[in-house]
């Protein structure tokens, strides 16, 4: 059974939504260790179509092109011809023109493995895209729905460090190239606190699954 975006939340269509498709996207999004992930996860045991920039992502890192890249402009985080991520984390986040630089390559052939991931379902009605960058990216226009998960700066920094490893001046760093998780709330569509249980955050979940969605078999 599948399910669809309710008539009155499809605000564009494939001339003014992301990569031209022509069914309804809704962006979700939020800070690190908001508890966006918990809820994709959610939303998939629904059956829904979820699609993960940081999964699509993983893979663009995968391709020849980028392991070019790296081997020649980062090669210190390159070990055998393999990406170290711990090291190339810590030089994105350090040196600002391999950033911006490894971002344009990346996104260049990121619709592409969205596009190839988006084909392996048959014919859904809508699309779910969890992406941190939502708002960072200017995504947000070419999304029908825009949902946030938002937390508190505490229980974000307490939640990297237990799940990451981190410490606070690399979480800062990280934090320091997202938007500020207020903005983006006050930008969406949509918001779910998580500050509670686990619980709690699929209770929410599924109060906004009622207003947002229909099963097809459902009017």
């Amino acid at each position: 059974m599948d399910w669809a975006l309710k008539r009155e939340y499809i605000r564009l269509n494939n001339t003014n939504r992301l990569y031209d498709l022509d069914i309804p996207i809704v962006g979700l999004t939020g800070g690190m260790a908001s508890g966006k992930s918990s809820i994709s996860t959610m939303l998939k045991n629904l059956s829904f179509v979820v699609l993960n920039a940081d999964q699509l992502i993983k893979t663009v890192y995968r391709l020849p092109h980028i392991i070019e890249f790296l081997n020649i402009q980062a090669p210190k985080a390159m070990t055998n011809g393999k990406i170290n991520f711990v090291t190339l984390r810590k030089m994105f986040f350090s040196q600002k023109k391999l950033q911006e630089d490894l971002e344009n390559i990346l996104y260049t052939y990121l619709k592409d493995e969205f596009i190839k991931e988006l084909h392996t379902y048959q014919k859904p009605l809508l699309a779910i895209y969890d992406v941190p960058l939502l708002y960072e990216k200017n995504l947000n226009k070419l999304v029908d729905v825009a949902i946030c998960v938002t937390c508190t700066k505490e229980n974000q920094i307490l939640r990297i460090k237990s799940r990451n490893n981190l410490d606070v001046t690399e979480i800062n760093k990280i934090l320091a190239n997202q938007l500020d998780t207020k903005i983006k709330a006050e930008k969406a569509d949509f918001v779910i606190e998580n500050n509670s249980t686990m619980n709690d955050l699929l209770k929410k979940t599924n109060e906004l699954i009622t207003i947002l969605f229909k099963q097809t078999d459902q009017e």
